[in-house]
């Protein structure tokens, strides 16, 4: 339960006189969560995207349950903006859209883009293209018959979407397909088993008299509120939230600290005397590849250790993430990543498509397959194809 705070007139006078104004005192009335519920919901229009006073208005399938609002508001892209984008290098890009995001919203939303799930950004992206560039979003994919080919003789298939008809799923949609995940899992608990559940969950809800509560009346109160603890073989318990966009910048900003000086001192090679300068060239190139990779397995690790918040209770530290969850056992791990991949919410739509160099037709999660990069309003012909496919399991998490 929150405290609302509401300024009203110490006398019953239905009308002000500007001269004469009584001093007005607070009152504190107490909001409670369905309160909070009920006026996000009517802040909302069921119009998932619409342009009012020159602002893209959009509204979230996260529905204010992740410190986000509901509904946001965003301006388009300026011309210095994507100046910006265009030349930004790579390893850069993040970084600049996250600054240009922040720009771009509405002074009224208090709210930090960094602090923003992954599936709200993609849902940002999508938004501002519909309203300000165009409907129509052409999909760059790499089909599985390119596997084991070299990244630069892929074949890069490229689908048309008409974005006004993506399909979304809300959290509260998320909510009952959650219920419907316990409601199995439930069903094979023994009663001590169940009662061990409910003392865990309530331990710090001493006022709640856990031995009134059934099976039916636990599911029907689930939602999908962070953080999500999971318990080991020897009964510790890690505490997950969902990946925020800070969560790469942050992952990003670690990586390039241990690996720029690396990449550094490959590049600054003098060639030996005498050597050939082709297979000197190839060597340094293949070294630099090799640093590259690992830089891409460590900001995957980076960025999914930043989600974990707590152990047996206990706030973490990055480094202490880092360091407990390169320990997670493989079967906790395996149990962690199947429960988040239960959750969907934000973009839900899947589609069949043709690859051109197979002719084979495979369905396609586009939750899994958009990379939010992919929207930025770029002319194609300036980004490398490979460049617009590559990572999206890491942006989008899944």
């Amino acid at each position: 339960m929150s405290k609302q705070i509401y300024d009203i007139q110490e006398d019953d006078s239905l009308l002000l006189n500007p001269q004469d104004i009584q001093k007005r005192r607070r009152i504190i009335v107490d909001q409670t969560e369905e309160d909070t519920e009920i006026i996000k919901e009517i802040e909302r229009s069921e119009n998932k995207y619409s342009n009012v006073g020159g602002k893209a208005v959009i509204e979230l399938e996260t529905m204010g349950r992740f410190g986000i609002p509901s509904v946001v508001y965003f301006s388009d892209f300026s011309t210095q903006d994507i100046n910006d984008l265009a030349l930004s290098r790579q390893e850069d890009l993040l970084k600049t859209l996250t600054t240009i995001l922040s720009r771009c919203k509405s002074d009224n939303d208090k709210f930090n883009i960094e602090d923003m799930l992954l599936e709200d950004i993609l849902e940002v992206l999508i938004g501002i293209k519909i309203e300000f560039n165009t409907t129509i979003h052409e999909h760059p994919w790499i089909c599985d018959c390119q596997r084991g080919i070299e990244s630069s003789a892929q074949i890069i298939n490229r689908t048309e979407i008409d974005l006004k008809t993506l399909q979304y799923k809300s959290i509260k949609e998320a909510d009952e397909d959650m219920r419907n995940y316990y409601a199995d899992i439930f069903k094979q608990l023994t009663p001590e088993q169940f009662q061990d559940y409910l003392k865990i969950k309530y331990k710090n809800e001493p006022e709640t008299d856990i031995s009134k509560i059934t099976v039916e009346s636990e599911i029907s109160s689930l939602k999908i509120i962070e953080p999500f603890g999971f318990r080991d073989e020897e009964g510790n318990i890690y505490s997950f939230r969902f990946t925020r966009l800070k969560d790469l910048l942050d992952a990003h900003k670690m990586v390039q600290y241990k690996y720029s000086s690396k990449i550094k001192a490959i590049k600054n090679k003098q060639a030996p005397a005498n050597s050939n300068l082709a297979d000197f060239k190839n060597q340094k190139e293949s070294e630099i590849e090799e640093i590259q990779y690992q830089q891409a397995k460590d900001l995957i690790l980076y960025s999914k250790a930043f989600t974990l918040v707590k152990y047996n209770g206990k706030n973490l530290s990055k480094e202490e993430a880092i360091g407990l969850y390169k320990k997670i056992p493989r079967s906790l791990l395996f149990r962690i990543n199947n429960f988040f991949d239960q959750i969907k919410f934000g973009v839900n739509d899947e589609r069949e498509m043709v690859c051109s160099a197979c002719g084979e037709t495979s369905r396609r999660l586009l939750r899994q397959e958009f990379n939010p990069f992919e929207f930025l309003p770029l002319d194609t012909d300036t980004v490398n194809p490979k460049t617009s496919v590559a990572g999206p399991n890491i942006f989008i998490g899944v």
